[in-house]
């Protein structure tokens, strides 16, 4: 076998195998995406909103006395606000495993009351932004009771 030949046979094999390996992947992520949530994987969205929750109570906290700039507020305000926007997206994109439906759908609503909350904390009027305040620390209450639930469901 000459060197020419030689040398397209194993081109070819590479070129094979980097295709394959290229299948592969993107099967992954197409899995991936379109695997139903499980109780686990609903359980850290919750547990991620909560954690929002806390500190946009913190964050409000901390403005009022203040103890942060305006700029800082708006910017954290803004982050956190985009993290709820990205967990709401991937909650209402998602279906769920047959016994995690009724919570996704709890879960689901309570994001959406997450991202309005957060919303009224970047009002102006400081009767809005107290009551998104006050809905925040209802909210870190309705998420911790349904985060629990999903870690006993997980246990089961």
């Amino acid at each position: 076998m000459s060197a020419s030949s030689r040398a397209k046979r194993d081109f070819w094999i590479q070129t094979g195998i980097v295709l394959f390996l290229i299948v592969l992947f993107v099967a992954a992520v197409i899995r991936s995406m379109t695997k139903p949530l499980t109780v686990e994987d609903l359980g850290v969205h919750v547990s991620d909103l909560r954690s929002l929750c806390s500190a946009g109570v913190e964050l409000s906290d901390q403005f009022s006395a203040g103890h942060v700039t305006e700029t800082f507020f708006e910017s954290d305000l803004e982050l956190k606000h985009e993290k709820i926007t990205s967990t709401r997206e991937t909650l209402d994109s998602a279906d769920a495993a047959p016994k995690a439906m009724a919570d996704l759908e709890t879960a689901r609503a309570l994001a959406e009351r997450t991202g309005v909350a957060f919303d009224g904390l970047s009002s102006r009027d400081e009767t809005v932004a107290g009551r998104a305040r006050n809905e925040l620390t209802r909210l870190v209450g309705a998420l911790k009771q349904l985060e629990d639930e999903l870690k006993k469901g997980v246990g089961e």
